[in-house]
């Protein structure tokens, strides 16, 4: 006998068929202890509290099952398949999961709290307001392919998914995302979010290590207090988010789009900004702020932002150190006691910023331009290499010492307006036939042209000569 609910037996001997179809509700709470399920396949099955303590799930089935306040208490599972799941206010407290596939999953109120996960797949699941608490999450993957999770069926089937999904939810949809969760003490390793739509969730205290984020959208996601090493954020977009207290090393944002973003206190070294956009963010904290020992609250070192665009943000008490920013532009920003020390900025460009005590110092600012509508107020550069760097016609709280290379160092000057061209006049139509005749003539043989011969008229003088008439005749 392997296992059984109610003290009776829920199949024959242990040498039976291990698969097994149910269509049923299990409502008593009687816990299952040590039970070994290896290989079974349940279908149709409603789990309403029961405990799966030190129980083997492995190579099992569960496809359209719901599971209402479950609880899986150091369980084992490897190669464990979940499919059109529905998991509700359910705990995996010291569970250990290999290589786990949930496909059209949907959780809501789970705690995964001291679970580890190797190679578990998130395929198309929804996890709302999910807490993953010292977790570890190692190789795992986040994919989203549809729009909406299959919730139909499975909601006709099971009535009692009434009492947990309104009507309203299951017109709307339910999309396959994660939301109002919250990673505190996770160490994500080697996980893979693609097109994941994470909204309102918080990082916290986390470790994310050779992670990789794919076209994801983040929408009011917090990290704070992190580390982040080897991380990949390709083509996703950060909609009001929060970077605090955090350290993002050797990590690329490559083509990312920062939409109101707050950053602050959070260091980034070596990590890769090319192509990517920030739009209306908070770079730094406001003025009254304590600013820790280093007086920097927010710190770019060898980061790379070549052809970045940074727009109408606010930067204060932030430092690029050796930083390539070649070919970027800042539009519309606040820059407050930012330094820029040993920086890459060929051809970078300010339109309509504002400096605040910006310090410069042994940039490479060839080809610089600060159009007129930037305003300086006591910036500094120092040893710096200004070569053909066009700044606005007002100098005057501009400080430029020490070893600066100014050769060809230029002031703003408005282009000249383009040159007033007018149109070609048309010619005047002709008054008559005779005339137009006459002009396509003309324009056929022009001046000095070969014109055909005329053919000689010949003198018809001889022709026309009367005969020599007498002057009188007689007439006798």
């Amino acid at each position: 006998m392997i296992f059984s609910l109610d003290g009776k037996p829920l199949y024959g001997a242990q040498e039976s068929s291990p698969t097994l179809d149910l269509t049923a509700r299990i409502a008593e709470k009687t816990p299952i202890l040590h039970a070994d399920l290896n290989g079974i396949s349940l279908c149709d099955l409603a789990i309403e509290t029961p405990t799966f303590n030190k129980t083997d799930l492995t190579d099992m089935h569960f496809k359209n099952c719901i599971f209402l306040g479950s609880e899986f208490l150091n369980c084992l599972a490897h190669n464990t398949r979940f499919t059109n799941c529905f998991f509700y206010k359910c705990a995996f407290p010291k569970c250990y999961f290999r290589d786990l596939r949930f496909k059209e999953c949907i959780f809501i109120k789970c705690k995964f709290d001291d679970t580890h996960f190797s190679g578990a797949d998130f395929h198309d699941c929804c996890l709302s307001k999910c807490s993953f608490d010292t977790t570890n999450l190692a190789q795992a993957t986040f994919r989203s392919t549809i729009d909406k999770c299959p919730i139909q069926d499975l909601y006709n089937t099971h009535e009692i998914l009434k009492m947990v999904i309104s009507e309203q939810t299951l017109e709307n949809g339910i999309t396959p995302r994660i939301e109002h969760c919250k990673f505190e003490n996770t160490t994500l390793t080697a996980t893979h979010f693609t097109k994941t739509h994470i909204l309102t969730s918080q990082f916290e205290k986390a470790l994310l290590h050779g992670t990789r984020l794919t076209r994801c959208r983040l929408e009011q996601v917090s990290f704070i207090n992190l580390q982040i090493l080897n991380t990949i954020f390709d083509r996703s977009t950060f909609d009001a988010c929060t970077l605090q207290d955090s350290t993002y090393s050797e990590s690329s944002f490559q083509h990312c789009k920062f939409l109101k973003p707050v950053i602050k206190n959070t260091n980034f070294t070596t990590c890769d900004f090319t192509r990517s956009k920030l739009t209306v963010g908070i770079i730094g904290v406001p003025e009254n702020s304590q600013p820790p020992q280093h007086n920097v609250f927010t710190q770019f070192k060898n980061c790379f932002f070549k052809n970045s665009k940074i727009e109408n943000c606010t930067l204060f008490k932030t430092s690029f150190q050796t930083c390539d920013l070649r070919a970027s532009h800042f539009s519309g920003c606040s820059l407050q006691s930012v330094q820029f020390q040993t920086a890459l900025a060929a051809n970078i460009s300010f339109s309509n910023c504002q400096l605040f005590q910006a310090q410069f110092g042994n940039c490479k600012f060839a080809f610089a331009k600060f159009n007129p509508f930037c305003s300086h107020h006591n910036s500094h550069f120092s040893n710096c290499d200004l070569t053909h760097a066009i700044f606005p016609a007002n100098l005057q709280d501009i400080h430029i010492h020490g070893d600066c290379d100014i050769s060809n160092l230029s002031q703003y000057l408005p282009p000249a307006p383009p040159a007033l061209t007018l149109p070609p006049v048309p010619p005047l139509p002709p008054a008559n036939a005779q005339e137009e005749e006459d002009q396509e003539m003309d324009m056929a043989a022009p001046d000095g042209a070969n014109l055909p011969e005329v053919p000689e008229i010949p003198d018809l003088s001889e022709l026309l000569r009367l005969p020599d008439w007498p002057l009188s005749r007689d007439l006798d």
